[in-house]
């Protein structure tokens, strides 16, 4: 706690020092959720950041840990984070995974069945992977962000749209999810076969 108050400290005569820099602002968010800062806490934290750097995934990424269940949040103001940040984003940046993120946070702590299944949720997957296909392909984290996005489609039943997925990941599948499934291969290919073969019927 010492430490986390440090930081906190550190980072906030940062901020006063370099006024538009967002790193200090990602620093104070991410020390927030150790500190345990009440929502009326955080969010002036979160305005500081978003006002100098609108889309920037690390201090997205700070921002949804402190806002699922195991930092006293809930499931559905996380899940409203992720998705108000996935639909403001400009077409083609990465920041659009947050919202894969936020079901893969929500599938480890509360299962498959808690998977939003609206016409809306399914609408934003197909969104996201769009906006996915125009990052570039140098960007590291696109590709590890397919595979969340093809096994997402497939629980959604847009196969079209998870077959194009697993078509630009291509063989390689050490990554989550299938790297927490006891046969990752056996995973991985039992959930391109089903997008195959269910593209195929529709």
């Amino acid at each position: 706690m010492v430490q986390l108050n440090a930081a906190m400290e550190a980072a906030q005569k940062a901020a006063t020092l370099a006024p538009e820099d967002p790193g200090p602002w990602v620093v104070m968010v991410t020390a927030a959720r150790g500190l345990r800062y009440e929502h009326d806490e955080f969010r002036p934290l979160w305005e500081g950041l978003v006002t100098r750097a609108p889309y920037h995934y690390a201090g997205h990424c700070q921002a949804l840990e402190y806002w699922c269940v195991r930092w006293a949040s809930t499931n559905k103001l996380m899940m409203e984070f992720a998705e108000c940040a996935a639909r403001d984003v400009p077409a083609g940046s990465p920041l659009a995974g947050i919202y894969l993120h936020a079901l893969h946070e929500l599938t480890r702590r509360s299962g498959l069945s808690a998977l939003p299944s609206s016409r809306a949720a399914r609408d934003l997957l197909e969104s996201v992977a769009r906006s996915l296909n125009q990052v570039p392909d140098k960007d590291q984290r696109v590709n590890r962000l397919r595979h969340l996005l093809a096994q997402y489609l497939v629980k959604a039943r847009r196969y079209d749209a998870a077959l194009e997925q697993f078509r630009l990941i291509g063989p390689w599948c050490g990554a989550e999810p299938w790297t927490k499934e006891r046969d990752p291969v056996a995973a991985f290919d039992l959930a391109r076969g089903i997008a195959a073969i269910r593209a195929r019927q529709n």
